[in-house]
């Protein structure tokens, strides 16, 4: 089998095919790169903490986490139970039927020594019971 010679290419880049992939025009000075919006992990704030108990003080990652704030509680079965009977009066379905729910439930709270809610963790509250009721039924 003959071999064939390739063609010897000019050294000045005259003659060359140009990559149809390349945009034509000037070149930016700020390209894109990829993951180039992300800040760098330096720049963070408590993203690294040097440890106390260290003899060469590593880099280690903050224990810092998210948590609910301060003074909330759990709901009792009471209070579950005084919002489904606001609920069961008002039976709201827009947010002015919530913000009266809202209104009765923090003055039944106030009385009972109880915290006062948000309307929002009301309703949310409320969905996450009825879904747990729509489940049971349903088995």
């Amino acid at each position: 089998m003959p071999v064939i010679p390739l063609p010897i290419l000019p050294a000045d880049g005259v003659g060359i095919i140009p990559n149809p992939r390349k945009k034509a025009g000037k070149p930016t000075a700020n390209a894109k790169v990829a993951g180039s919006r992300r800040v760098p992990l330096s720049h963070k704030e408590n993203a690294f903490k040097p440890s106390d108990n260290s003899d060469n003080n590593d880099l280690v990652p903050s224990t810092k986490r998210r948590r609910r704030p301060s003074g909330s509680s759990n709901f009792l079965p009471a209070d579950v139970g005084v919002l489904l009977n606001f609920i069961e009066q008002e039976l709201p379905c827009g947010q002015h039927s919530w913000l009266k729910v809202h209104m009765k439930y923090n003055k039944w709270a106030s009385k009972n020594r109880r915290p006062a809610r948000t309307a929002s963790s009301l309703e949310t509250k409320y969905k996450q019971v009825s879904h747990a009721f729509i489940i049971i039924i349903a088995r």
